[in-house]
């Protein structure tokens, strides 16, 4: 891990990380908001959108925290953003699995 750390030649990799992170979390809170106003407007389908704006804007933040420890050398950062990176993806994909089997069990039968 430490050989890791100390490449000459980290920020060539570290820095396009972060680019890619940024990248992600604009992307994602770009998608969370329009389904944020699409729910507050009524359209409750929209929260699975949200949440998957919410997910890819956390993912992006963790991967550029990682690209940030790795460039750095600040190790708590990197356990920061790998830990949290990783619990709120889990979190996240639980409540998008949740909101769209809800989703099912409560659609409203069509004309046949």
């Amino acid at each position: 891990m430490e050989a890791l750390m100390d490449l000459s030649w980290r920020l060539y990799l570290a820095l396009p990380l972060m680019v890619l992170g940024a990248a992600l979390t604009v992307w994602g809170i770009k998608r969370g908001a329009h389904g944020l106003i699409c729910a507050l407007r009524g359209d409750s389908a929209q929260l699975v959108t949200l949440m998957e704006g919410f997910r890819l804007a956390i993912v992006g933040l963790a991967v550029t925290g990682i690209g940030a420890a790795w460039a750095w050398h600040i190790p708590w950062l990197l356990v920061l953003s790998l830990v949290m990176g990783a619990g709120e993806m889990l979190e996240s994909s639980i409540d998008i699995f949740a909101l769209r089997r809800w989703a099912r069990l409560y659609r409203i039968p069509g004309p046949r």
